[in-house]
């Protein structure tokens, strides 16, 4: 074993310095980008392995000569290496490597080892193994570590290694040991820190650190429950958002540059310890904390940092508080009370403590409501206290109640305790008006309850800010309410007191009866009011020297003795007994004066007194004699007679109301005449009634009121106002005669001229009148209503084969259907004829009425039994909606006629709402019938043909004529759908279908002239044309005429026909059959059929719908339904036409079912008679003119 010489050249120091540079980056790299050290091991042992392109590379930990184990802590192989990794491994220590590890220990050069001679006595064990032929090695000495050793080995053959190597080799060597250490200073550290964090988080006090931005960097666990934040909340804020707006002690905040934290980092220094209010999160509340805070060293400015200790000290000061408070509470009610005990006014009293109330509570306005009354229309204050900044109204003010107040009222007498309301929580309250313009941010209120008094609320005015009141505040207020509740039954007791002496007073000397107090002892009259006075004539000083005797004559009219009978009744007074007798006193010319008196003993200690009140009815009786001879009078005539009081009580009935009435005597008198009412008459016709007979008036009318048994009757009534001398209204008489019978005849005529005999519904007139006033009640209360006008399709065709007697049958069980599927507020009516209206009151909107509509249209689908015959019936509605479609009940209708024809002409069985486009349609329509009348004569129509094709030659064996319109002075055509509806409704069909049918028999006899041997036509007849024999007779006339056979003509008729089959429709078919013509029915599957008139009927030939066509490739229903009505029609022995063939696929599905004939657009649209012909010609139909 020997250290080699190395080699120093240029050259190779040359070619080595960008490979230093660059080893040198990837090794700073490494220790930069890993944190851990074993992984920086690892990817280093692997950088070293390529620079050097070594074959193994190791580092060993600890370097200690001494041990006789050893570890490999990293290694790296170069990808040849034979011998499985030992890194981890504990490996025995021999003589060799421990002088290796004292001589690396003793340098801090790298040792080089060339063991190329293969001396085995210089080599230890592992070397031999691992066939090492150089070796490289450096001892690496950490900071605070036990010493390292890094190696790199050689195998095979030896390596020469140059200075640049070795330098290499020493400066990776170097930012290994260098990363070593900052591995283990950093993990000391982190250690520390983590007996820091665990110190800290243990501590009671708070403990909080900030950078001079107010960024939270540590925080313990008191902080967080300090502040009542997550770590999480406080650590994403700055100091504004979770100091929670620390105040002073006296409630005022504090400035950002009042707060410590900014004070030590604006000065550098720690800052004095502080008391701040800061506001708990969870609690809700503020809690006192005493705060410390001191700079954290650091060497940069911008780092700079400060740490805050904060000490929860709210229980000491909530006890030093609550004592203050205490004392304060016990001043404010000292002072209060003394007011309160030493006023004798209730309005001195109450501003005295309001006064008081403004300085204890430091508020802007304290006030007294009176009464606190929640069902009020309005309230005022009749007594405030204010300072002068206050903006609000002044005392007294009637204030309209709102909602917001109302409430505050209810809530402030039901808790029966301080409540507090602010414009942050009650935002409904402080909405009111009189709130929002006096800028009222928060009140304290308290209820009082005086005894035998409405309740008064007390209550405190904050403004522009919000005030919270504290528990103290409010037990403060309720006890001063307390007290002022006392003053105030106490004062109101004392006040009750004094104004009911002087209202006796009042009131005995101003009663209208004439009162006197008697003396038992000496039987004078020792006081007397002014109406006594007046009634005996006498003076106050005679009067008061009289006695009850001396008042009276010797006996009373009766014989009995006076001074006897006032001696009874004196002592029956005295024993406890308020006797009431008639008594004839004596006025001052010595006549008799009869006078109800009633005697009561008064309390008195002194000597026994008795009150008398006594009345003059000398005239009453007068009177009365008088009433019972018109009493006689009235209970003998035939009119039914009522007395009542002003007030409406019956006093009087004679005999003649009780037989009208069945009432007795005794059942009646005492109650009122409303025991009569029916309810049938309005609250307005008894108001005019009161409002007449109160002002004097005598008020005739008709009244329709009850008897006893419920009976409904009429009454011809006048009531009459009775006057007293003074002209005042004492009684009223009324007198009533039965007029039912006639009223009977009246109410017949009136329904005629309302409703209609028929069907007993409302007719157009009264449907008109209760539209109207419908509309008016939807535009009071803002909302919608809708007209039906239903018309029952092709009613006309019952009037004419049934009979007009099985028509007005139908249309009284139409009627029924229709009310019994109604609302009971809904109105129905028959328009006329077929036609029904109906009104549908207070809708939600369009998808409720058609739900309504469909649900009417619904009750058609049961066949009607009239008359022994099953009618199958269908209606078209139309539908407008109010206020949208019209404002009156004449443009309703109207509109709503205008949806009926528009459903109509859409295919009956339907409804449709009125749209503004109708309208124009409907004048387009009259327009286009207006047109039509003149079409024929102008010679507008034409003909198109479509050919009817053999489906399995592809050849045309007939054609389909279809009418077209070009109007007069027009370019283009108008469309069939639009204009043959209108011939059909109008009867032109008849005579244009007559001409169809000569234009198309003509071009048949040309082309068949031409060849066309066993061509076909067929041609669409109308219903109407079967009415009569008319088209018998144009058949016969076109065969005849043009020489075409009646088997060449294939006559079209539409479902619809058979709905209106009877014995002469049928009669007329059979003879058209007879004839030789072949029936089709249009559009099979359509309309109505019937299999049991398909079998009746001479029919030939269905022609299935171009519907049902076009949906068989996308639709497998379509599909069935095709093949099923195929399979019917072979079954029937009928021919089969298919309509509306427009693609290839259609063909042979067609094809496929055994369909013969088709037509349709995949063969030829319908063209004019000329293209017809050239197309015959191209498929050698016809020859070449």
């Amino acid at each position: 074993m020997r250290i080699s010489d190395i080699k120093k050249t240029n050259h190779k120091n040359a070619l080595y310095e960008p490979r230093i540079i660059k080893a040198l980056r990837r090794m700073g790299d490494i220790s930069h980008n890993t944190n851990d050290l074993d992984s920086m091991l690892h990817h280093s042992m692997q950088e070293i392995l390529t620079i050097f392109s070594a074959d193994r590379v190791w580092i060993i930990h600890s370097c200690d000569p001494e041990i006789a184990f050893f570890t490999v802590k990293s290694e790296a192989t170069h990808p040849d290496w034979p011998i499985e990794s030992e890194q981890g491994l504990p490996l025995r220590s021999d003589e060799t490597i421990k002088q290796l590890l004292r001589n690396c220990l003793t340098t801090d050069t790298p040792q080089v080892l060339d063991l190329s001679n293969n001396d085995e006595s210089h080599s230890s064990n592992l070397l031999q193994k691992f066939s090492v032929r150089t070796q490289m090695s450096i001892a690496l000495n950490p900071i605070k570590e036990q010493p390292w050793l890094l190696g790199l080995h050689y195998c095979g053959k030896p390596r020469e290694l140059s200075t640049l190597d070795i330098q290499l080799f020493t400066e990776v060597a170097h930012r290994i040991e260098a990363a070593i250490s900052t591995s283990h200073i950093m993990s000391n550290l982190n250690r520390s820190e983590d007996r820091y964090r665990l110190l800290v988080e243990a501590m009671t006090q708070g403990v909080l650190v900030q950078n001079r931005t107010g960024k939270v960097l540590e925080v313990n666990r008191a902080v967080q429950t300090i502040l009542g934040l997550t770590k999480a909340e406080i650590e994403a804020s700055t100091t504004p958002g979770f100091w929670g707006n620390p105040i002073h002690k006296d409630g005022s905040r504090f400035t950002p540059a009042e707060h410590p934290a900014h004070k030590t980092l604006v000065t550098g220094s720690a800052s004095q310890e502080t008391l701040m209010g800061i506001y708990h999160h969870r609690e809700k509340r503020y809690r006192w904390i005493m705060v410390n805070t001191a700079p954290l060293p650091s060497s940069r400015k911008d780092e700079q940092q400060v740490i805050t200790t904060m000490t929860d000290v709210t229980a000491i000061q909530e006890a030093d508080q609550a004592a203050r408070l205490h004392m304060n509470f016990l001043n404010a009610i000292e002072r209060i009370s003394r007011i309160t005990s030493s006023t004798n006014s209730i309005d001195i009293m109450l501003k005295k403590v309001l006064t008081e109330v403004l300085d204890i509570f430091g508020c802007e306005r304290a006030w007294l409501l009176y009464p606190c009354d929640p069902d009020a229309a309005s309230w005022h204050v009749p007594m405030s206290q204010h300072r002068t900044q206050w903006r609000g109204p002044p005392t007294g003010t009637e204030v309209e109640m709102s909602d917001g107040v109302r409430q505050i009222f209810r809530t402030a007498l039901t808790s029966n305790h301080p409540t507090a309301f602010n414009s942050r929580d009650n935002s409904d309250c402080f909405d009111d008006p009189l709130f929002v313009e006096f800028n009222i941010q928060s009140q304290l209120i308290q209820p009082i309850f005086p005894k035998r008094d409405k309740p008064w609320l007390l209550g405190i005015h904050h403004h522009n800010q919000q005030a919270e009141y504290s528990a103290h505040e409010k037990d403060l207020l309720e006890e001063i309410a307390r007290r002022i509740e006392d003053s105030l039954t106490t004062l109101t007791s004392l006040r009750n007191l004094l104004e009911s002496e002087e209202r006796f007073r009042t009131l005995l000397e101003h009663a209208p009866e004439a009162i006197f107090v008697v003396d038992v002892d000496s039987g004078l009259v020792i006081n007397a009011n002014k109406n006594a006075i007046k009634i005996f004539n006498k003076t106050r000083a005679t009067l008061l020297t009289s006695s009850f005797i001396t008042l009276s004559p010797e006996n009373q009219s009766d014989g009995s003795s006076s001074k006897q009978a006032i001696k009874t009744l004196i002592n029956d007074t005295i024993n406890g007994a308020t006797p009431t007798f008639e008594w004839e006193f004596l006025s001052d010319n010595d006549k008799p004066m009869l006078c109800e008196v009633c005697l009561v003993r008064l309390p008195s200690q002194e000597k026994p007194l008795i009150r008398g009140s006594m009345t003059d009815i000398t005239y009453r009786k007068q009177a009365e004699t008088k009433m019972l001879k018109l009493s006689t009078a009235l209970a003998q005539t035939t009119d039914a007679v009522m007395i009542t009081n002003k007030a409406g009580i019956i006093e009087y009935v004679n005999k003649s109301f009780e037989l009208t009435t069945g009432y007795q005597e005794d059942e009646i008198i005492g109650k009122t005449p409303r025991i009569l009412n029916s309810g049938n008459q309005s609250r307005g016709f008894y108001k005019s009634l009161w409002d007449t007979i109160s002002t004097g008036e005598v008020f005739s009318n008709v009244f329709l009121n009850q008897k006893k048994d419920g009976t409904l009757y009429y009454e011809e009534k006048s009531i009459t106002p009775l006057h007293n001398s003074s002209g005042e209204i004492t009684h009223f008489i009324s007198t009533a005669r039965d007029i039912s019978g006639r009223m009977k005849i009246q109410e017949h005529l009136d329904f005629l001229a309302h409703h209609d005999v028929l069907t007993q519904l409302p007719n157009r007139t009264e449907l008109t009148a209760k539209l109207g006033q419908a509309i008016d009640t939807a535009k009071k209360e803002n909302t919608s209503l809708a007209v039906l006008f239903l018309d029952i399709d092709r009613f006309k065709t019952i009037n004419e084969t049934l009979g007009h007697d099985i028509g007005d049958s139908s249309l009284q069980q139409v009627a029924k259907l229709l009310t019994r599927n109604l609302k009971e507020d809904d109105i129905i009516a028959r328009f006329g004829g077929d036609e029904f209206a109906i009104v549908l009151k207070n809708i939600k909107n369009e998808n409720e009425v058609a739900h309504t509509t469909q649900e009417i249209l619904d009750t058609f689908d049961s066949p009607l039994l009239v008359g022994g015959h099953e009618l199958f019936l269908s209606a078209s509605i139309g539908i407008t909606i109010y206020p949208r479609d019209g404002s009156d009940s004449k443009l309703l209708l109207r509109n709503a006629g205008t949806a009926v024809n528009h459903a109509k002409e859409h295919g009956r069985n339907t409804f449709d709402f009125y749209a503004f486009e109708m309208s124009d349609s409907a004048d387009n329509r009259r327009a286009m019938e207006t047109k039509l009348r003149h079409a024929l004569e102008n010679d507008e129509y034409h003909l198109l043909y479509q050919p009817l094709v053999d489906i399995n030659s592809g050849q045309p064996i007939g054609a389909e004529a279809l009418i077209r319109w070009q109007p007069e002075g027009s370019r283009h055509s108008v469309s069939p759908l639009d204009f043959i509806p209108i011939l059909e409704e109008t009867g032109l069909i008849v005579p244009v279908g007559e001409w169809v049918l000569n234009t198309a028999c003509k071009q048949l006899s040309e082309w068949q002239n031409r060849g066309a041997d066993n061509f076909r036509m067929s041609i669409n007849i109308s219903s109407r044309q079967f009415h009569g024999n008319e088209l018998i007779k144009t058949l016969k006339n076109c065969i005849e005429k043009y020489h075409i056979n009646a088997s060449d003509l294939d006559l079209e008729i539409t479902e619809s026909l058979l709905l209106e089959t009877n014995d002469d429709t049928i009669s007329l078919l059979d003879s058209i059959s007879e004839m030789g013509f072949a029936l089709s029915i249009d559009d099979f599957g359509t309309g109505y059929s019937s299999l049991s008139y398909l079998k009746r009927l001479p029919i030939t030939t269905l022609k299935i719908d171009r519907t049902f066509v076009h949906d068989m490739q996308t639709e497998q229903d379509s599909t069935t339904l095709v093949e099923a009505i195929v399979s019917m029609a072979r079954s029937l022995r009928m021919e089969i036409i298919v309509e509306g063939v427009e693609t290839p696929q259609q063909l042979t599905l067609l094809r496929n079912m055994g369909c013969k004939v088709a037509q349709g657009y995949y063969f030829s649209k319908p063209i004019e008679a000329e293209d017809f012909h050239r197309l015959l010609i191209e498929k050698g139909l016809i020859e070449k003119l």
